[in-house]
């Protein structure tokens, strides 16, 4: 998030204040953004008190996601789920995660897929008495941190493009951007999208020394930051065990051959988010030429097996696309471990 953007919100966290004899906190809980956030924040943020009422509206969403992750969280030892329609019932059979199909058939589900899906659309319902309990609170926090991420770049969007401190370079991306990123409009995201699943899943289903995040619109649109990684970079020399630093890189995803335009951006990139105090320390440019994107979507989409669309990808686009990635950031026998838990699973080879 723009660190100016995520103060303001900030502070009106902290004012807020619940109105005397509320009984609904999502409606009521917030007297500072009805009656004093409007003032405050078109102040500081250069907004209409118009736009200011749209971001605190989506502020009041996020309240309403919150509210709905706490009453999960309250009720996950029920043996009676709460299902959603369209929602595929998952099973722990002490071995494997399994989809088990209204046909009778069943079909396994990786840890990973079970927590990602949700990108793709895919919810799952998962049985209270055989998949552990931690895994089922997992899954609703990454639900919920999904809804918010969509809700705060809605937010940032009506800030960056109302606000007279953008430049005036960028106000115009922001709109477009959340249209094509929800929309897979453009092959560009939906590539983005699927190398994010991919990388997502294999940190989660295997033992990695980083964590893939969803960058913000800001950072997309202003640091040049498709996606983010957060890589435990081991200390050279230093013989305590367990000692590592974490650095937060941001990655400029590429399928196309413009490579010396792209770096003269990240540089500028890279001096904005210096001077604005991101948390992105650098970034840097993965080119990987993806082919049929659009087939592999249009298979996957028939029946929407676990995994996405990329798990139909070839183990050597895997392996490209985790080696273009790394590089650098490990060496290359750390690298090729990492590569040897991909797995080949292409319907056009």
């Amino acid at each position: 998030m723009e660190p100016g953007f995520k103060q303001a919100l900030k502070e009106v966290r902290r004012q807020a204040i619940r109105k005397p004899g509320a009984e609904d906190a999502t409606e009521s809980y917030l007297r500072f953004y009805d009656e004093l956030g409007l003032e405050w924040i078109a102040e500081r943020r250069g907004l209409k008190p118009e736009n200011v009422r749209q971001i605190l509206a989506l502020q009041k969403e996020k309240q309403r996601i919150i509210e709905w992750l706490e009453s999960r969280l309250k009720g996950i030892d029920a043996k009676e789920q709460e299902f959603e329609p369209g929602a595929r019932r998952i099973k722990f059979n002490g071995q494997y995660y399994v989809w088990e199909k209204s046909d009778g058939t069943s079909e396994p589900v990786s840890l990973g897929a079970l927590l990602t899906d949700g990108i793709w659309d895919v919810e799952y319902v998962l049985d209270s008495e055989t998949v552990p309990r931690s895994v089922r609170k997992k899954y609703f926090i990454e639900k919920a941190k999904r809804l918010l991420r969509r809700e705060l770049d809605r937010q940032i969007a009506i800030d960056k493009q109302q606000s007279d401190m953008t430049n005036p370079r960028f106000k115009g991306g922001y709109n477009g951007l959340i249209k094509d990123r929800e929309g897979m409009s453009q092959q560009g995201h939906l590539a983005e999208r699927m190398v994010y699943s991919f990388l997502r899943k294999l940190s989660l289903d295997g033992q990695l020394p980083f964590e893939i995040e969803t960058s913000n619109v800001y950072e997309d649109i202003e640091l040049s930051s498709d996606f983010l990684i957060r890589v435990k970079l081991r200390r050279r020399g230093v013989a305590v065990e367990g000692s590592e630093d974490d650095k937060m890189i941001g990655i400029q995803f590429t399928i196309a051959s413009r490579r010396a335009r792209k770096l003269k951006k990240l540089q500028e990139a890279k001096i904005r988010a210096l001077q604005s105090g991101s948390r992105i320390e650098d970034i840097v440019l993965v080119k990987v030429p993806l082919k049929r994107l659009a087939d592999i979507f249009a298979a996957w989409s028939e029946n929407k097996p676990p995994g996405g669309p990329d798990a139909l990808w070839d183990a050597a686009t895997k392996k490209k696309i985790l080696k273009g990635l790394l590089k650098g950031m490990f060496t290359g026998e750390e690298i090729d471990g990492m590569c040897e838990q991909v797995t080949p699973q292409n319907p056009f080879k």
